[in-house]
């Protein structure tokens, strides 16, 4: 997004030169060398000032691929990055940085915040489970290890840089998956505390089944009923 390199032909010209011709040389483009060497010094404070804030940009662009605030902001970044307009007054990437700091800000509060309820309330139930309060405390931790369920992913949204650290660790999309994982990782980790309490009892998963009439209510419930009987010949049954 810089400009492009200053033509610097003629400085190198006056350093070929030696002598008395290198200072008439330097002397005649006195004025010329004062103004470049302002302009430059400009641009390189400039420059320092601006390149932290555009490499925030693109990197958090590269998070809010899947958010509809990318298809308003990728044009603006494109624009910058193929004009060469990062020095261009006015400064256009702050209101983008703000743009896209916001919405990611957003996104992860609501992603993590459902995730945590969902996280809590589940939790809640399973303390209550009568298998998961017979089984000891370090019985409950390694269940909760094995299914990934000890902690939940912490995320820091107050600066644009706490949001980049945190989307280093974790992705929208992962705390998506992993909010869509809840269920049964909390459902495998009640089955693993009955089977301490049980050794032979077996998890069974009902077969889904789309229920419109009575009879097909009816049917489902003889098939579940079929196959419960079938593995209570091998020992008790965890649903």
């Amino acid at each position: 997004p810089l400009p492009k390199c200053p033509d610097t032909q003629h400085l190198t010209d006056m350093a070929n030169r030696v002598g008395n011709d290198q200072l008439k040389a330097l002397h005649d483009a006195k004025e010329l060398l004062t103004k470049q060497i302002t302009e430059w010094q400009s641009h390189r404070d400039l420059l320092q000032e601006r390149l932290p804030r555009w490499k925030q940009l693109v990197a958090l662009l590269k998070f809010a691929s899947d958010l509809p605030i990318a298809t308003e902001v990728q044009p603006e970044v494109n624009a910058i990055e193929q004009n060469r307009k990062l020095l261009a007054n006015p400064d256009a990437v702050p209101g983008l940085l703000e743009k896209l700091t916001d919405a990611l800000r957003k996104a992860l509060k609501d992603v993590h915040g459902k995730c945590s309820a969902d996280y809590e309330a589940r939790m809640s139930q399973l303390e209550v489970a009568p298998a998961w309060k017979q089984i000891p405390q370090p019985e409950r931790y390694n269940i909760l290890s094995d299914n990934s369920l000890r902690i939940l992913p912490k995320i820091a949204v107050g600066t644009t840089e706490e949001i980049l650290e945190t989307f280093r660790h974790t992705k929208l999309d992962a705390l998506r998956a992993l909010n869509d994982a809840l269920p049964t990782r909390f459902n495998n980790a009640l089955a693993a505390a009955a089977k301490l309490l049980e050794p032979k009892a077996q998890h069974v998963t009902l077969p889904g089944c789309t229920i419109k009439t009575e009879e097909d209510l009816a049917s489902w419930l003889a098939e579940i009923e079929e196959c419960i009987r079938q593995k209570l010949k091998d020992g008790p049954v965890i649903i």
